[in-house]
């Protein structure tokens, strides 16, 4: 089968879990013989890859000004990265009538704008949206949701495209069938006016043979490692880790919880939380590791003691929670989105409110004082992700979803 697929970043330019997951489903798909072609925006560490093509309109070397925040948006930009910009919808176009695809699955298009969508919607093959968020609901359905422009004239426009242009826009560019990433992505989408027939529901799967459960059990009562991984912004929410960590240190003065934070992100957040880390007294007992690739992820999963998923926002489905629960230590995350499909609360990990930094210290300091419900949670958790959430098993049903769908079944 030959599949084109259009994300907006594809490693090694990154920015969240997204990236990593669509280059290795992507290279399984090609592993299993299917002739899957990337189509995507311009990088120099990508002219090599033959089955790579550089498609859309703006250049991955400035990843962080577009996809980070690190300059602020113009009228022209707005409308490039998330409106409709005519060279990408060109040489979309004209790769995919090049390329003639038994299906094309469109991943994350955020800040590509809807010309890739509008750019494929004649071709003579299924067009599969798989949202592991909310950026389709953006670009067709309401765009009010994602900017919040700060002078009256502004908001004007905004709501003048959204009433009389992102209609077009969803009849002319929506795809045949979305596949998404949790229940609650699905519910995103069918409040939207997205038929729920339309809409399959594929959580995501890790590789358990990189991410093993730890061999000793939990019990150390005093001295512990707390891990963090994630791309670095607020709404992340590793600045509610520092908080309730701090927070610990000042009230239980015998119990040590060092804090260990893998992830990147922007110069003015990196400093934002250092900031943070010295107001809450933590500099001494917190290192910040950068971007670390996944075997070191896994390794250092499998040494620390808890793991935190303290998301603000409306976090999809994690990838790197279920990574964590297959690594043998107790997981704890914020309830928010689709996390709470992830485990069942109480059993196989501990739930919190999000933004609550005394409610996460308070969940903390349960594990911490109890090693034996670390070990429970622990185990349930690790049997949850080996016979729930393998990467082979969601490599399968995508692989039979496609080959379904091309047939016309």
């Amino acid at each position: 089968m030959r599949i084109a697929w259009l994300i907006s970043l594809y490693p090694p330019y990154i920015v969240g879990g997204n990236e990593m997951f669509a280059r290795e489903v992507v290279e399984e798909l090609r592993t299993r013989g299917h002739d899957v072609h990337v189509l995507t925006a311009h990088g120099r560490e990508l002219d090599t890859t033959p089955y790579i093509h550089q498609v859309l309109n703006y250049h991955l070397e400035d990843k962080e000004a577009i996809f980070l925040g690190g300059k602020a948006l113009t009228l022209a930009n707005i409308a490039k990265h998330y409106v409709f910009d005519l060279g990408t919808y060109r040489a979309v176009r004209r790769t995919v009538q090049q390329l003639q695809p038994d299906l094309i699955a469109v991943d994350n298009q955020y800040m590509a704008s809807a010309a890739s969508l509008l750019a494929v919607r004649d071709a003579p093959c299924p067009v599969i949206a798989q949202t592991m968020d909310k950026w389709l609901r953006y670009l067709l359905c309401d765009l009010g949701l994602l900017l919040r422009p700060g002078k009256w004239w502004q908001r004007q426009a905004l709501q003048m495209y959204v009433r009389l242009v992102q209609p077009w826009l969803q009849r002319m560019g929506k795809p045949d069938a979305i596949v998404a990433v949790s229940d609650f992505i699905k519910r995103q989408y069918v409040e939207a006016g997205f038929p729920s027939e339309s809409i399959t529901v594929g959580h995501l799967g890790i590789d358990t043979t990189l991410f093993q459960p730890r061999q000793e059990p939990h019990v150390k009562a005093n001295s512990l490692e707390v891990v963090f991984a994630g791309q670095l912004w607020e709404g992340k929410g590793p600045q509610v880790v520092v908080a309730a960590l701090g927070q610990l240190r000042q009230q239980e003065p015998d119990l040590e919880l060092r804090l260990r934070i893998m992830g990147n992100g922007t110069e003015a957040f990196k400093q934002y939380l250092r900031a943070e880390i010295q107001k809450h007294g933590m500099e001494d007992r917190t290192v910040l590791d950068g971007f670390v690739p996944q075997p070191v992820v896994a390794e250092r999963l499998r040494k620390a003691d808890i793991f935190i998923l303290p998301s603000i926002w409306d976090e999809p489905f994690s990838v790197i929670l279920v990574q964590a629960m297959a690594s043998g230590i107790p997981v704890i995350a914020a309830s928010s989105g689709g996390t709470p499909e992830a485990f069942v609360d109480g059993e196989e990990g501990i739930l919190v409110s999000p933004g609550d930094a005394d409610e996460l210290a308070g969940a903390i300091l349960r594990l911490a004082r109890d090693p034996g419900l670390r070990n429970r949670l622990a185990q349930a958790a690790v049997t949850r992700a080996q016979t729930q959430w393998s990467f082979s098993a969601y490599v399968d049903r995508l692989e039979r979803y496609y080959e379904e769908t091309v047939s016309g079944k």
